[in-house]
């Protein structure tokens, strides 16, 4: 009976065996190489607009109990983005900082250096919102989803919220 029992177990396994060895390339380029191209991309996308993106952003984690908040900003190919905010009691004012593009979990767009307008939402120091330590419990590193010419789709690494950014037409002062 041990016998036969052995003898199934490796009839078994000698059917889950493959012969073939070699892997079907289902694309032309790396996973590494395409990450890259698509990064260049959005490098390309972000600075044309000649007035900006105008960023429909959403504190509060994924219960978005914040509401949404009506920001605009604009990207240089140097790396800097300017934000403007309607939280801004002049909404000419605006703050400029650090903006990168890298390859972590995908393509990420990240603001690197503190921006008052826009920071504020993530800022953990602040006590409203969530609490002193969670702040407005806002995202301020982005994984970029999809694009088109208007539109750039982004979710929030911490709280997967969901960033529609849109193509300006017009100076921003009046959006």
């Amino acid at each position: 009976m041990k016998h036969i029992l052995y003898l199934i177990l490796l009839l078994t396994a000698c059917l889950f065996n493959s012969c073939k060895t070699e892997v079907d390339d289902y694309f032309e380029s790396s996973a590494s190489q395409r990450m890259e191209n698509e990064i260049q991309k959005y490098r390309k996308l972000l600075p044309s607009p000649q007035y900006g993106w105008s960023m429909e952003y959403f504190p509060g984690g994924s219960r978005q109990t914040r509401g949404g908040y009506a920001l605009t900003v604009s990207f240089s190919p140097e790396g800097y983005a300017t934000f403007r905010s309607s939280l801004s009691e002049d909404v000419a004012t605006s703050a400029t900082s650090l903006y990168s593009l890298k390859k972590d979990m995908g393509g990420t767009l990240n603001f690197d250096t503190y921006n008052k307008l826009f920071h504020y939402f993530s800022d953990s120091d602040i006590s409203g919102g969530a609490g002193t330590g969670k702040g407005y419990e806002g995202d301020y590193e982005f994984l970029l989803r999809s694009h088109t010419e208007n539109e750039i789709v982004l979710r929030g690494k911490k709280t997967k919220n969901i960033i529609r950014m849109t193509r300006l037409a017009e100076d921003a002062t009046p959006y």
